[in-house]
């Protein structure tokens, strides 16, 4: 013990000495930097990879079911039933498709889309991918409803001919199940997406705050 003091009376010995407590500094502060990058670069996989583009999924779902059931109103209510039916690929036929039924086809295919990579991202959450494919399950069933509204609804005289009650009570079961059912389970999912990037985002801001806290204490 006497020598290792008398080696720190030397310029040599105090400056192994300062050189040790140096690197010994270096390293805790490497320590703590890299315990704060790990909790950084996780709360932004959760934000970039899992929370965000979930709530830009089940987004998109909502507003193509909405637009979807938005369609089929405007079609039934102008009597443009033929143009819906339409067939422009079928042997012999001659009609043409109306607008509407291409924005249609087009809305299902983004809500589709959307509800597949919503499912992708909550594998992990048993819930929200049943219901996820509850949503999937229901348009299927909501776009056979909305074919035999139209097939029902057929009219020569268009919007002067009144709907048949047949039709009416079609649409209304397909209307119902998109109002009722799909547009709140896709609108719940986008809240539950919301409250999970704003949770994300608060429990990076604090480990960040933390790990600049451990940074100053360790520099200390």
């Amino acid at each position: 013990m006497p020598s290792k003091l008398f080696a720190l009376r030397t310029v040599a010995g105090r400056v192994r000495a300062l050189a040790a407590l140096a690197t010994l500094a270096l390293a805790v502060l490497f320590t703590v930097l890299t315990m704060g990058a790990g909790d950084a670069r996780k709360g932004m996989d959760a934000l970039g990879h899992r929370e965000g583009p979930m709530v830009v999924a089940t987004a998109d779902m909502y507003l193509a079911l909405s637009d979807m059931d938005a369609q089929v109103t405007g079609v039934l209510l102008a009597g443009g039933e033929e143009g819906w039916l339409c067939d422009p690929d079928a042997e012999g036929s001659d009609c043409e498709r109306n607008g509407p039924r291409y924005v249609y086809d087009i809305r299902r295919e983004d809500a589709q889309r959307a509800a597949l990579e919503a499912a992708r991202l909550t594998q992990d959450d048993p819930v929200r991918r049943q219901t996820v494919q509850s949503v999937l399950d229901g348009l299927h069933s909501y776009d056979q409803q909305v074919q035999a509204a139209m097939e029902s609804g057929r009219r020569e005289g268009g919007p002067a001919v009144a709907l048949g009650p047949d039709a009416v009570q079609k649409y209304r079961t397909a209307t119902a199940l998109m109002t009722g059912d799909l547009l709140p389970k896709a609108y719940n999912l986008t809240l539950d997406g919301t409250a999970d990037v704003d949770r994300a985002y608060r429990e990076q801001h604090a480990a960040v705050e933390a790990g600049w806290l451990r940074v100053v204490g360790a520099g200390v």
